[in-house]
């Protein structure tokens, strides 16, 4: 499987989801985005951990907000958070 690097994640958010990029006015997920979601979750996780360099407090956000993203999609399906890793 070829090396996934965070462009590549920003890239697919930027195309399935445009309004993302966008400052102003406000967009929703709904269980109609939880297959794109969880490929994004899936390539997110796909990134080797040398390509993350954050700080010890972006890393904690960076974690709580895949767990996040993790818990919401599964809710969406009706799985469980641990399947989406």
């Amino acid at each position: 499987m070829p090396r996934v690097v965070p462009s590549q994640v920003v890239t697919l958010i930027d195309t399935v989801f445009p309004a993302a990029a966008k400052t102003e006015g406000g967009w929703n997920l709904n269980p109609d985005h939880q297959h794109v979601v969880a490929a994004i979750i899936h390539m997110v996780s796909e990134i080797p951990a040398e390509l993350l360099t954050l700080d010890a407090d972006t890393n904690s956000a960076f974690i709580c907000s895949m767990a996040a993203i993790r818990h919401t999609v599964s809710q969406w399906g009706g799985g469980h958070p641990e399947q989406l890793k």
